[in-house]
């Protein structure tokens, strides 16, 4: 008999070492995937939250409310001046991802670039060049394109210049002064605007979703 209980104790320890103890003893680490925690989501978690713009993505939020708009809504993080500090850009859209707000860290402060504006409701994506250039087109009709380009001068998201293509004509436009172009400085313009051309691909996230 006292065999038998021995070798029942010992089946019955060996079921609660498999299961695991209920409580972590004082001085000893539980995994967090034990725990049913995924330890990446938590660390980018808290990244988030001690981001310069946190404050400001909240009232982002907030200012939606619970509006069906705020799932339209996305933000995503990339270096456009090239500083070592991502900017935080908005965009929004049921399709593709339509960028309309960037916003920078100015003394220690998220601020809003208000010279930057994009009208999504009449302009395709802008695209985003890897030397930080953004651009954003017109939509074409009858037979006219047109391209502006913003980049960061002196701190600052400033458009840079217009260039348009009109019936078989190319223009130039800065500051509201047109100038005519041949097609070749046209070109020559264009490549200095957007470098080798390469697409910077954004990792919108839904702002809804912000710190979960």
């Amino acid at each position: 008999m006292k065999k038998l209980f021995i070798a029942l104790l010992c089946v019955s320890l060996t079921g609660l070492c498999a299961c695991g103890p209920v409580e972590s003893p004082e001085g000893t680490t539980v995994s967090t995937t034990a725990l049913g925690i995924n330890a990446e989501t938590t660390t980018k978690t808290k990244a988030e939250e001690n981001s310069p713009y946190s404050n400001e993505i909240k009232t982002v939020i907030k200012a939606y409310g619970d509006s069906d708009f705020l799932k339209q809504v996305y933000y995503a993080f990339y270096d456009l001046d090239g500083n070592a500090t991502e900017e935080l850009l908005l965009g929004e859209g049921l399709g593709p991802v339509k960028l309309f707000n960037v916003y920078t860290i100015q003394n220690g402060v998220a601020t809003r670039q208000e010279e930057f504006f994009i009208d999504t409701a009449e302009s395709s994506p802008a695209l985003l060049f890897r030397n930080g250039t953004i651009r954003v087109d017109s939509d074409s009709y009858d037979g006219e394109m047109s391209f502006g380009y913003y980049r960061f001068e002196d701190g600052e998201l400033k458009r840079q210049t217009t260039l348009a293509e009109e019936h078989g004509q190319y223009y130039h436009y800065i500051k509201g002064n047109r100038t005519q172009l041949s097609k070749a400085k046209f070109e020559r313009v264009q490549k200095e605007m957007e470098g080798d051309g390469q697409v910077v691909e954004l990792d919108w996230k839904p702002l809804a979703e912000y710190g979960r």
